[in-house]
């Protein structure tokens, strides 16, 4: 009404004008006629004027306007740190339902990576999904992160959201207990996957070769583990838990010299697959620095897990420099054969040498020491000094859980060659005075866990100076599996069977019977010491 009343009042006074006169007939019905005709017109041109403003204004009003779109950047997490998180905006909305594009900004000044949706590291943050590796070495922090969206016109308000790095208890040499220790950087890959090669930060479940994740087993014994998986048959890789880089450095590295004398430790074993399953582990110190051989590990058949403990001193004679490792641990099944193949870790850990260093202990809690170590002999490998399971005895340093038991040494005779022996030896390898136990005795506990040979026994001596020096052969009890016991040799009847005690040559041996089967016998030793 008010767009169409000053046009009617231009209208109004045409008419006004006219009908005084100037420039028509005198006749008054022409000019009457000449008028009409005249307001006629306008009046048409006003009803056309009028219409057409009043169809402008009615489409003006009935076209919304371009409203922003809502930007959504999800629900705040509690989140492990050493993984890679992602953050998605799927969220948000537009609308006119326009296509969004999207900006991610970190707001809070902590550590971290991006990485694309296959795990490599990317600068790109303008995805709807954010990919976001947050190192172990930022438990307890809070990273907020916040998004805008844009549909092309309008750009949304902020959204914010929140990612909180669990706590994770940081133990001296402890690298996953339930949590990656702060102490390391985090987990990753290396996979050669269609002829391309390289670290991978995240694994996607779909393309990747190498994949991994947390679950929660609730078994008391095994809560969180890492759950690894070798997916295709084309492509080969490792899984490692790797090391920080310090500051001005330009590789990562921890000075693990405190364990030079320790072990490392973890537990693992396989899934999917009743059979065993043999695995290689390599620790690295700043490639290509590593062990030159890597160390193999066998699990237990029927998913059983099984306790691995590597002496580190074995490891730097395989060239590992302790003073800047990179990896804590690097494993993966054998190469260019590694499909379908599953397994879990947990309790993966560098514990230092806690021997009991008293002169008279040979073993507790710790086998190797700065004056004794290991040593197998069969009479058709001769003697070595490294526990490889391919040799005819091997042996690993266990942790027991038995009760009144922590580490152990368990002992496993793997063929049936005709002779052999496992002993504990002095370092330097000489001759040891030990006439002050000649009234005394040698003690050990030990507990039988197989033997499958009904005419094979296990007998206990020490040899001395040059074969066939010994101390005789004291018979282990084998009518019980599974129970620990305790052993007591006399040393006066050691003596009595030829010892010579002022040229002992081993603290302990451990013999089968002389030509019956062997393989399949294993047996587990603790607390073996020398008493007055």
């Amino acid at each position: 009404m008010f767009k169409v009343l000053p046009i009617l009042l231009s209208v109004f006074l045409l008419i006004s004008c006219g009908g005084g006169g100037g420039g028509g007939s005198s006749d008054g019905g022409e000019t009457r006629s000449s008028t009409s005709s005249s307001s006629s017109s306008s009046e048409s041109s006003s009803s056309v004027t009028s219409s057409s403003q009043s169809s402008s204004s009615d489409s003006s009003s009935s076209v919304a306007p371009n409203e922003a779109p809502t930007a959504s950047a999800g629900e705040d997490q509690i989140v492990q740190g050493g993984f890679t998180v992602q953050l998605t905006a799927a969220g948000s909305a537009d609308p006119e339902g326009e296509t969004l594009t999207y900006e991610w900004m970190q707001v809070t000044e902590h550590n971290i990576m991006y990485v694309t949706a296959d795990g490599t590291i990317t600068e790109e943050m303008d995805t709807q999904d954010l990919f976001v590796y947050i190192p172990a070495t930022e438990a307890g922090k809070e990273y907020t992160f916040s998004l805008t969206v844009s549909d092309g016109t309008h750009t949304s308000e902020a959204d914010t959201v929140t990612l909180t790095v669990a706590d994770c208890f940081e133990g001296d040499g402890d690298v996953f207990i339930e949590c990656i220790d702060p102490s390391w950087f985090g987990i990753s890959s290396y996979q050669e996957i269609d002829g391309n090669a390289g670290n991978n930060f995240y694994s996607n479940g779909i393309d990747n070769h190498v994949n991994w994740s947390l679950v929660d087993l609730e078994d008391g014994e095994h809560n969180n583990v890492i759950d690894v998986k070798f997916l295709r048959n084309d492509s080969s890789g490792n899984f490692t838990i790797a090391a920080p880089t310090p500051e001005n450095a330009d590789m990562p590295a921890i000075d693990m010299t405190d364990f030079a004398n320790g072990y490392i430790k973890f537990d693992v074993r396989a899934v999917g697959t009743t059979d065993p399953l043999t695995l290689f582990l390599s620790i690295q110190c700043g490639y290509p620095c590593g062990t030159s051989t890597p160390w193999t590990v066998e699990t237990l058949p029927d998913s059983e897990w099984t306790s691995v403990t590597i002496w580190v001193e074995n490891l730097i004679d395989l060239e590992l420099d302790v003073s800047k490792i990179s990896t804590a641990l690097l494993i993966n099944p054998q190469w260019v054969n590694q499909a379908d193949v599953n397994f879990q870790l947990d309790n993966i850990r560098w514990e230092k040498a806690s021997c009991d260093d008293a002169p008279n202990v040979v073993f507790s809690n710790c086998l190797i020491q700065d004056d004794r170590s290991a040593s197998g002999w069969d009479e058709d490998g001769g003697f070595y000094g490294l526990p490889d399971p391919d040799n005819h005895i091997s042996w690993l340093e266990i942790f027991s859980g038995d009760e009144g038991h922590n580490d152990v040494i368990e002992v496993s005779f793997n063929n049936d060659t005709q002779s052999s022996s496992f002993s504990i030896i002095p370092v330097p390898l000489a001759s040891m005075d030990l006439s002050a136990y000649a009234a005394g005795e040698m003690v050990f506990d030990y507990k039988m866990v197989s033997n499958p040979h009904a005419d094979t026994n296990l007998f206990a001596t020490v040899q001395c100076g040059d074969w066939p020096c010994a101390g005789g052969e004291f018979l282990l009890d084998k009518s019980e599996f599974g129970v620990w016991k305790e052993m007591r040799i006399s040393v006066a009847d050691m003596i009595d069977n030829d010892l010579d005690i002022m040229q002992v040559s081993t603290w302990f041996t451990l013999i089968p019977t002389y030509g019956q089967p062997q393989s399949g016998i294993r047996v587990e030793l603790d607390n073996i010491r020398w008493e007055e």
